[in-house]
């Protein structure tokens, strides 16, 4: 069953991490469309003197496009796509295609080798804590005929007590005591047995910050 638990935390992990860098992917794809059609748009020219004027109205149409995209903030943001943007506005003709191929792989460089952020939770996979629920109880058999056992008594009663407190199908038993009276009537025993149990049941995992918990949403 642990094993089980292992390569299932194992697949999930690697499904969760290959959709999240999907997705990631084609939000740098989208990212480098959008961000050469706010440059083609913006009919700056950068010269071989690289004007300043040029230069700084280039970093404000990328900071507004990075504001508007929430992809990041501030100038070290800016920075990363700066040069690459320079250099293409620097050709003769601005390529359109050209550009979003190299502003793609600027952006999943930049966009996708975060580290991805999970969830903290609750799980089986991540093995026993403790109990949620215990209860101590205690009984006698009634007198029977040979052929029974303290065992025997033992588990009925700890059974009783489980049903009697709803507990689910994760339990356990404790026997704490037992105990046995004999008596000899017509040349056959009978027994009294005697037990005291403690049962454990609404089990609780251990916490963790696991890909199993999902991914966390970013403020």
């Amino acid at each position: 069953m642990k094993k089980g638990f292992i390569d299932l935390g194992a697949m999930i992990a690697l499904l969760i991490s290959t959709s999240a860098k999907a997705d990631c992917l084609d939000e740098a794809k989208n990212f480098a469309v959008g961000l050469c059609g706010e440059l083609e748009r913006s009919g700056i020219k950068i010269t071989a003197s690289g004007r300043a004027e040029a230069n700084a109205e280039l970093s404000s149409v990328i900071k507004s496009f990075i504001d508007v995209s929430g992809k990041g903030s501030g100038s070290g943001t800016v920075d990363k796509y700066e040069g690459l943007a320079r250099e293409e506005l620097a050709k003769d003709r601005f390529d359109t295609k050209t550009c979003r191929q190299n502003m793609a792989a600027k952006a999943m460089d930049v966009q996708c080798q975060k580290k991805i952020n999970y969830e903290t939770c609750t799980r089986p996979e991540f093995g026993f804590d403790h109990w949620g629920s215990e209860h101590t109880g205690e009984g006698s058999s009634g007198w029977r005929g040979g052929g029974h056992t303290q065992n025997e008594w033992c588990g009925e009663l700890g059974a009783r007590l489980l049903a009697e407190h709803g507990a689910g199908p994760v339990h356990d038993t404790v026997i704490l005591s037992r105990d046995e009276d004999r008596k000899k009537e017509w040349g056959k025993a009978s027994y009294n047995y005697k037990c005291t149990v403690k049962i454990l049941w609404n089990p609780i995992y251990k916490t963790k910050t696991d890909p199993l918990c999902g991914i966390a949403r970013s403020n």
